[in-house]
């Protein structure tokens, strides 16, 4: 990828060394889906892991979508 800026490399780059996802792979109602954990019970849905393309139709599974856990 070429990035063409005025700014420097520094301050576009800035940042970049923290940034560390960590994502988990979970079952939502019966559909493998990648999450990144927002804090104890929040999640979003980073990626949906299937081969049916009825599953990325499913309005409630999409890329970006806030999930709720049930406190244990």
């Amino acid at each position: 990828m070429i990035l063409y800026t005025p700014m420097p490399l520094e301050i576009v780059l800035a940042g970049s060394d923290d940034f560390c996802p960590a994502y988990e792979e979970v079952s939502i109602r019966g559909r493998k889906v990648l999450i990144e954990k927002k804090d104890s019970i929040h999640a979003s849905i980073v990626r949906i892991i299937s081969s049916n393309p009825f599953d990325f139709l499913d309005p409630a599974l999409f890329p970006g979508a806030i999930i709720t856990f049930e406190a244990k």
